[in-house]
Formats: structure tokens, C-alpha cells, sequence
């Protein structure tokens, strides 16, 4: 039986170097799912979405009228879930705000002082959203709910975290049938998110995922995630899937079972990785078993290809592992990306330039530079704070900066391998491994003579910008 209380989730508009999204949110559709399942009305509403912004959400308030309002916010588009939740308060107070997300269970001291903010999530939300909208509207119920952080006057309360959910089975699938699903298709292809496991034992010094989903691995079943495709497969005739995890290959058999049950099924779907996967715990046979399975793309965190920064960042990686790891890839017939980081301790020009030869000797079909941020309460921070120059407060940087900002910001510097070098090799490397996918695009579409030639023009940027246009309008898809 439904309930009287309406639940309105949302996420907040904030601008991307990628573009429109082009997979619905598995945070929502997941939460949406288990409120609907405890029987409460629940509508969804993603504003990142080409053509969508305040005035949507107006009309869908006046349409819906919700009683509560739980926005899912990072640390880039919370100033945006403040400022939404600034323009509820002011059409109707008596509308419940919450924020979640990452940027709330990072930063919940920050997070629960604006105003027009009543709650923050803090954690997995899985078993106390639900709760916490079933307590609605006996505040003095909510104010008790785990997970939850709230104002008193001018003391801030944080109720203890929830506890973390090791069944994952017992979740429900997530409901992408509450988006707009046609929005989000490139072409003809839909591509939807699946989640196959939480947490991540590895202790690298840069990551805060650990504070929501914790160092403990869990998984759901090779079954389950079966199931939730086949049932997608049906209801919106996809073939296409990602897998939002951290370290999705973490257990070995588990990935083996996955993939030789697709098989058996003989689903025929098509998949990826795009998150990341271990170096180390990929073999060769596990690699062409993916590639049979359907994965099209794997993704690795390799950072640095310098064995000193690897060492101080905790990354539990050798060079040797990740050259094998991108050799098997390379070799199973899957594409090939990588994520490196620029700035990381005892990182230089040098050996920044080392990793574009890196990706250029071992042929990452998909390089990606990002500049390194020392996000609050990391490990990362703390080395900051006796070891670098800081710039910029790692709370109001992560709030104001991303990949799409006007000025990206040098968040921290050390003497050397100061700021204007830094930013210099950054931009260098980043218009390298542009250059370098493009030609990888146009060899796979033209055939390697004309391919290169193809590529010379794009070592100009004004051709690299218009490509970048093309495809933010989802016009072409070249940079994934």
C-alpha cells in the first residue's frame, strides 16, 4: 500500500568536460527502488540532462508536491544542491531538504551549514532513507535516524553512520524506468550502470571512497547481476552495460563466474569497466574470458609510472603488473584506458613525461590526465599540510573546481615542482593523449597511413576544439 509521503530525488546540475550524462544515476534509481518497495511515492528528476535546470524542478514541485527533497550531491555540484535548495525553501518551507552523496559524508561539518539545508545523508543510504521518510513528518523522530546530520540552533548533531550492507543480493535492482530514458541514449545505443560491488581494501593516499563504502570488499553474486541484466535486456532492449565499481576484479573467481554465466546465457550484451579495475589482479586468460563475455573497454588507475611515487602514494602496484595488465587488455582485443595523475608527491616534469611514453610505447588506446586534488580528510591532505604549498583550501577547492572550470587551479605545489610547471606539463600532457586517441580513432576508421595523416591537423587546437564541442552535444563520441 502506498504512503501519503512523497519523496523527490534529485541531482543537481553542475557543468561536465563530458558532456551531457549519457547513463541515468544508479544512486537514485537504486534509492528510488527501495523507497517505492516500503511503499512511499517517489519520482526522480536528473538535471545534469541537456535542456534541464531550476524551472524543471519548479514544475515538477507544483506537479509532485513532495515532502521531501533528497538531492545526491558530489563535491562539484554541491554549491548547486545549496542553491536548489535555497529556492524550495522560498516556495515552500515546509519542504524537507536533505543532502547525500559524497560530498556530505566527506565534508558533513560544511555540508549541514547552509540554511536552506534541513538534513545531510551521511554514508550508505540504502537502509535509512527509508527510515528516515517513514519517521516524516515527527521531526524529533528524523533527528534520531542513522546516518542523518541536522542543526540545532547552533550546534551541529551527526547521528552515528549506518552500518555497512554485506548482502548485497538483497538490494533491490535499480529502477531506470523513473528517468527519461530516451535522453540519455547516444545514437542507438542506451547504456545503463550496474553496481557489482562496495568497498575497497587498498589504501591508496589520494582516494576518499573508503569514507562511504569502507575498506571491506563486498559483492553481490555473478546471479544477481545476471538477473538485473536480463530483466534490462527486456525492459529496454539495451545491449549495453557499465560497471560503476571501484575494483570490480578484486575477486577473481567472482569475475570468472560473471563472464562464463553471461556466456551460458548467451545474452550477447556488450560492456565495460570505465571506473578502473586492478592491474594486479588481472591475468590473461581472465582478459580474453572478459573479451568473450562482451567487455569492450577496461579502464586502469595507474597514477604514475614512476616506482618511487607509487611507493608513496600506496598504490600496491609494481610497473611491471601494470604493463602486464595493459599488455593482456591490449592483446584479449578490448580497448585499453588509463588514468594518470599529474602532481602526486615526489612526482616531476620528467617524470610526468616518462608516462605520455608510457602510453605511447605500451598503446593505451585511451590516455586521461587529471591534476592531482587533495581532497579533505585524505591521507593526501595531511601530506600536504607538512610537505607542499597550499593554495587553495582542499574544501573550497573541490567546490569550485573541476575539469570544466575557467582556471583549473593549482591546488598545492612543492618547491620542486612548483606551480607554473605543474600546470605547464599538465596541459602538455592532457593535449598529448587528446592527440593520441584521436589518431587512434581515425587508424581504426581509416587504416594506420591514413589515419596518422589524418591526425597531423589535430595537433592544432582549434580542430581539437571543435571535436570537443561536437561531442559535449553528443554529436560524435570519440573521447570515451
Amino acid at each position: 500500500m502506498m504512503k501519503e509521503t512523497r519523496v523527490f530525488l534529485v541531482k543537481p546540475y553542475a557543468r561536465s568536460v563530458y558532456g551531457y550524462p549519457t547513463t541515468p544515476l544508479l544512486g537514485l534509481g537504486l534509492l528510488a527502488s527501495i523507497l517505492i518497495k516500503a511503499g512511499f511515492k517517489t519520482q526522480v528528476l536528473d538535471l545534469r540532462l541537456k535542456g534541464y535546470g531550476k524551472e524543471d524542478l519548479l514544475v515538477a514541485i507544483a506537479d509532485f508536491k513532495p515532502n521531501i527533497i533528497g538531492f545526491s550531491a558530489s563535491s562539484f555540484d554541491y554549491l548547486s544542491a545549496v542553491e536548489l535548495c535555497k529556492t524550495i525553501k522560498e516556495i515552500d518551507a515546509n519542504i524537507v531538504t536533505v543532502i547525500g552523496g559524497p560530498h556530505s559524508t566527506m565534508c558533513p561539518e560544511k555540508a549541514i551549514e547552509p540554511e536552506s539545508v534541513d538534513y545531510i545523508c551521511i554514508g550508505e543510504a540504502d537502509t535509512t532513507l527509508s527510515k528516515f521518510v517513514g519517521a516524516f513528518p515527527n521531526k524529533e523522530r528524523m533527528k534520531t535516524i542513522r546516518g542523518f546530520g541536522y542543526k540545532d540552533g547552533s550546534k551541529k548533531i551527526f547521528n552515528p553512520a549506518p552500518d555497512h550492507i554485506y548482502d548485497l543480493d538483497s538490494l533491490p535492482f535499480a529502477d531506470f524506468g523513473l528517468f527519461p530514458i530516451e535522453k540519455y541514449r547516444v545514437g542507438k545505443t542506451l547504456t545503463l550502470p550496474l553496481f557489482t560491488s562496495r568497498g575497497c581494501p587498498y589504501n591508496c593516499c589520494y582516494c576518499c571512497s573508503y569514507l562511504i563504502h569502507g575498506r571491506k570488499y563486498r559483492a553481490r553474486s555473478a546471479q544477481s547481476l545476471v538477473q538485473e541484466i536480463e530483466m534490462n535486456v527486456e525492459k529496454f532492449k539495451t545491449k549495453y552495460f557499465t560497471i560503476a565499481d571501484d575494483t570490480f576484479n578484486f575477486d577473481k573467481q567472482r569475475v570468472i563466474d560473471f563472464c562464463n554465466l553471461l556466456i551460458e546465457k548467451k545474452l550477447q550484451i556488450e560492456w565495460d569497466c570505465p571506473q578502473g579495475i586492478r592491474a594486479d589482479k588481472l591475468t590473461p586468460e581472465i582478459a580474453k574470458l572478459m573479451k568473450k563475455a562482451g567487455c569492450k573497454l577496461l579502464a586502469m588507475g595507474i597514477e604514475s609510472v614512476d616506482t618511487d611515487v607509487l611507493k608513496m602514494i600506496q598504490k600496491g602496484e609494481t610497473i611491471d603488473q601494470i604493463e602486464a595488465a595493459v599488455k593482456a587488455v591490449n592483446e584479449a582485443g578490448i580497448i585499453s584506458k588509463a588514468f594518470f595523475l599529474v602532481g602526486l608527491p615526489g612526482d616531476s616534469v620528467e617524470k610526468v613525461l616518462e608516462s605520455i611514453k608510457f602510453f605511447k610505447k605500451n598503446n593505451i588506446y585511451i590516455p586521461r590526465y587529471s591534476m592531482i586534488v587533495a581532497y579533505p580528510t585524505t591521507n593526501l591532505e595531511k601530506w600536504v599540510g607538512g610537505n607542499a604549498n597550499l593554495y587553495y583550501d582542499p574544501y573550497e577547492y573541490v567546490t569550485t573546481h573541476n575539469e570544466c572550470s575557467d582556471d583549473i587551479g593549482v591546488q598545492f605545489d612543492t618547491d620542486d615542482f612548483p606551480k607554473k610547471e605543474r600546470y605547464r606539463i599538465f596541459r602538455y600532457a592532457e593535449k598529448e593523449a587528446e592527440i593520441w586517441l584521436i589518431r587512434n580513432k581515425l587508424i581504426d576508421k581509416f587504416g594506420p597511413l591514413f589515419g596518422k595523416i589524418l591526425a597531423v591537423p589535430f595537433r592544432l587546437k582549434i580542430f581539437r576544439d571543435i571535436l570537443r564541442l561536437a561531442f559535449k552535444l553528443n554529436i560524435i563520441n570519440i573521447y570515451s
